[in-house]
């Protein structure tokens, strides 16, 4: 796999994942996070069928009647909104507090 890491690396910046922080044991996941304007961050992750190496770690050659779409797929994961603080409701308790207030 030592090819396909630096190359993804040099060329395109993404990280490995490592193996106990992967969705998938039969996927390979590399990450990317870019920053966007006011702070915001988008992950970008390319996932990568362990199908597709060999035992050694090359690219398998393989036929188009071989290829699978589901053996590559690029999630680009958009930025969440920064959650709100909590505010004051109009009577007067905290949104956060859903005790009776006794």
């Amino acid at each position: 796999m030592t090819q396909i890491e630096e190359w993804l690396k040099a060329a395109r910046n993404l990280n490995r994942i490592d193996l106990e922080d992967q969705d998938d044991p039969q996927v390979y996941e590399w990450l990317r996070i870019y920053k966007m304007p006011v702070g915001k961050e988008e992950t970008h992750i390319l996932y990568i069928h362990k199908n597709v190496f060999s035992e050694e770690g090359d690219i398998r050659p393989m036929t188009p009647a071989a290829w699978k779409e589901e053996y590559v797929r690029y999630v680009r994961l958009q930025p969440q909104p920064k959650p709100k603080p909590p505010t004051k409701s109009k009577a007067g308790f905290d949104d956060m507090d859903d005790d009776i207030p006794f």
